[in-house]
């Protein structure tokens, strides 16, 4: 219901001029009421009822309005400006956002790639360990095997059945087994 004049620098004009004039709660209340009882089709007729329930004149009524509706004009863009300026920190920190998120993603894949290259690595570290030790073996053959603990219990328990004792004075200490049939042969010797 608010009416705007055909030439806005005409208005403002007038708004500056009627600033000082001061309107007490009761004299804005009756303003709201006649704007909404009068309607725009009156005219100038329109502004000199409103004055009279007012107590001023036309020319105060109709400054006031249109000082009210630049002030409404003034919040609806200083609310637009708002939520524009909202929207797009919003939209800034969405797109920050993706980008850290890209990052992250961009991250981690980095780090799994280096993690299955060691892997890899890894096991082709493994597998040409292996590989070293087989041809080792190999080259060492059966003769420079080394005994399991199992066979070298054996061999241990059979020369304490000859009456070695190998375990006290280890097995670096045993005569080569010419020695000792050399010395069986005494025994079985001596024992007829």
């Amino acid at each position: 219901f608010f009416f705007l004049p055909a030439k806005p620098s005409q208005a403002l004009s007038v708004v500056d001029d009627m600033a000082e004039c001061v309107w007490s709660p009761q004299e804005q209340k009756a303003l709201e009421v006649g704007l909404v009882q009068f309607p725009k089709e009156l005219g100038p007729e329109r502004w000199e009822k409103i004055g009279k329930m007012c107590n001023k004149t036309s020319k105060e009524c109709k400054a006031r309005y249109l000082q009210l509706v630049r002030v409404i004009k003034q919040q609806k863009e200083e609310a637009l400006a708002k939520k524009k300026a909202e929207e797009e920190a919003a939209a800034e920190a969405a797109s920050i956002a993706e980008d850290e998120r890209v990052e992250r993603e961009a991250r981690a894949a980095e780090l799994e790639k280096i993690r299955k290259e060691r892997e890899a690595h890894e096991a082709e570290e493994r597998a040409r360990l292996a590989e070293a030790r087989r041809a080792e073996s190999q080259l060492e053959g059966p003769a420079f095997k080394q005994p399991s603990k199992k066979e070298v219990e054996a061999r241990l328990a059979a020369k304490d059945k000859q009456g070695k004792r190998l375990r006290k004075t280890g097995a670096r200490h045993h005569k080569p087994a010419a020695a000792q049939e050399a010395i069986a042969a005494q025994k079985k010797a001596a024992g007829k």
